[in-house]
């Protein structure tokens, strides 16, 4: 891509702004789970409610599933914009 554009390395990674395009690692998770605040605030009440037989486990299990959902989704969104500015700065052109 950067032959065939005429850029560098540097300036396609300078167009990246997504918490995972240096890798995966905890400040990055924890930017996409938003405020660490709310992730433990979620994670407390995730486990007084798991204390309630069968019904915590259900609202628990509900809980675990939105989060990992929408940092996932958060996640690929940042990326897929990352993808997009390099497209445009490759070609040159809006897409």
């Amino acid at each position: 891509l950067c032959e065939r554009s005429g850029k560098t390395i540097e300036e396609f990674k300078s167009l990246m702004k997504s918490p995972l395009s240096g890798g995966i690692n905890p400040a990055s998770v924890l930017s996409l789970a938003g405020a660490a605040s709310l992730v433990v605030a979620e994670n407390t009440v995730e486990y007084a409610v798991s204390l309630i037989p069968l019904l915590g486990t259900l609202v628990a299990g509900g809980m675990s599933y939105m989060t990992v959902s929408t940092m996932l989704k958060r996640a690929l969104n940042d990326i897929a914009e990352d993808a997009r500015n390099v497209l445009i700065a490759s070609v040159q052109t809006e897409v």
